[in-house]
């Protein structure tokens, strides 16, 4: 990967929808060229996917929540699936520290948030922050500069 690549991306985390052309302008390269980098990138495994984000308030979904586990009972392979297949949950992370993991959940109604806590209080100690307002939405996992 070179700095035309590290340009190639970060056109695209600011927004994945831009044409190869728009692409080939900036970085001084012909639109196939610019095609071929994207897709050896994609090959690589170094762009994973594109993604859409959605205004959850129009969608009903109120409120975001950050629930914190402090796990003493069941395998991470059981919380792990219950997660997975809970449409509330935007994503969690397996962390360090007091807490052993930490799910972002979005929800319609506090008794959607009032049952999720319940089933994760089965494998342990939780602890709820209500999120009350979001100041930057991430839209990328790396920034070259």
């Amino acid at each position: 990967m070179d700095k035309i690549d590290e340009k190639i991306l970060n056109i695209l985390q600011k927004d994945a929808r831009v044409s190869n052309k728009y692409i080939a302008e900036k970085v001084h390269l012909s639109p196939p060229a610019v095609t071929a980098r994207i897709s050896k990138l994609e090959s690589q495994g170094i762009i994973e996917g594109y993604s859409t984000i959605i205004n959850a308030k129009k969608m009903d979904k109120n409120i975001m929540a950050r629930i914190n586990l402090i796990q003493v009972r069941g395998t991470r392979e059981q919380i792990d699936q219950l997660l997975k297949n809970n449409e509330n949950v935007i994503s969690y992370e397996h962390i360090t520290g007091r807490y052993s993991l930490s799910a972002k959940v979005l929800v319609s109604q506090t008794s959607e948030l009032e049952e999720m806590i319940y089933v994760l209080r089965k494998y342990g100690t939780t602890e709820t922050q209500i999120i009350l307002s979001t100041t930057r939405v991430d839209k990328s996992v790396y920034m070259f500069d």
